[in-house]
């Protein structure tokens, strides 16, 4: 996970839970991380444009990867109790065969004392909505 990305994860925490010391205290929370893939019976632009479909109707995409058919998409999305809680996703998509591809959905957020598996209940809910 780069720096920015992480950044982004602390200020979203920050906006909508912690509010105004939530920069500071976001910054030490640990970073909870999952991973997931998945194939689908779908060509690579296929795969692509189905991703950025659920991930800009859950969540808020940062990057699409704009050149061409390589590189991650990116979204923040809300999980955890009552979806308060940020998840920076990361999807790489890369085809099989022709006619097949490969989706590595990772999920990263930061979880304070009281886990709520966030990481993992937004992984599994893209991949779900994606396969």
């Amino acid at each position: 996970m780069k720096k920015a990305e992480e950044e982004l994860l602390v200020e979203q925490k920050a906006r909508r839970v912690l509010r105004k010391f939530g920069a500071r205290i976001a910054r030490f929370l640990p970073l909870e991380e999952y991973e997931t893939v998945i194939e689908l019976r779908i060509d690579l632009s296929g795969a692509r444009a189905k991703t950025l479909r659920v991930l800009q109707a859950i969540g808020s995409q940062i990057d699409d990867a704009s050149d061409g058919d390589s590189g991650p998409i990116s979204a923040v999305v809300w999980s955890g109790y009552l979806h308060l809680n940020p998840t920076f996703i990361q999807v790489h998509v890369s085809a099989t065969s022709s006619d097949c591809s490969r989706l590595t959905i990772k999920g990263f957020a930061r979880e304070g004392l009281i886990k709520q598996k966030s990481a993992l209940t937004a992984v599994d809910r893209i991949s779900k909505l994606l396969g």
